[in-house]
């Protein structure tokens, strides 16, 4: 399956768990879907190896962080707006910094767009 499907099918489940608290439904099936959301999300936090909990911290509305590839303990962080799309090219990014891989210009051109867009929207 495509990574970036499988991370969209992981994201719907993580929002129905995180939705479903406040909804008056049966607690059996209540508890189905916020544990199907659980382990949706330690799939998308699994499937790019989030070191710094970006997952959590975006799910929170707390900036995310870019860790420094050759620099111990240096962080940046960065705001991503509401869009799932550009978190997903943004864990992506910050996966193949962390794992020594080169950057395509074209993945830093498009994570720099869409995480600019998702600032201002």
């Amino acid at each position: 399956m495509d990574r970036k499907a499988e991370f969209d099918r992981y994201m719907i489940a993580i929002a129905n768990g995180c939705g479903i608290v406040e909804e008056n439904i049966d607690s059996n099936a209540k508890q189905k879907i916020i544990e199907h959301g659980h382990w949706a999300y330690q799939q998308v936090k699994q499937m790019f190896n989030d070191e710094c909990n970006n997952l959590g911290r975006w799910l929170s509305g707390e900036p995310c962080l870019v860790k420094h590839p050759r620099k111990k303990n240096t962080y940046a962080e960065l705001e991503i707006g509401h869009d799932h799309e550009t978190l997903y090219y943004f864990l992506e990014y910050c996966k193949r910094l962390s794992a020594g891989e080169e950057i395509g210009n074209v993945l830093l051109a498009q994570v720099a767009l869409m995480v600019t867009r998702s600032q201002s929207a």
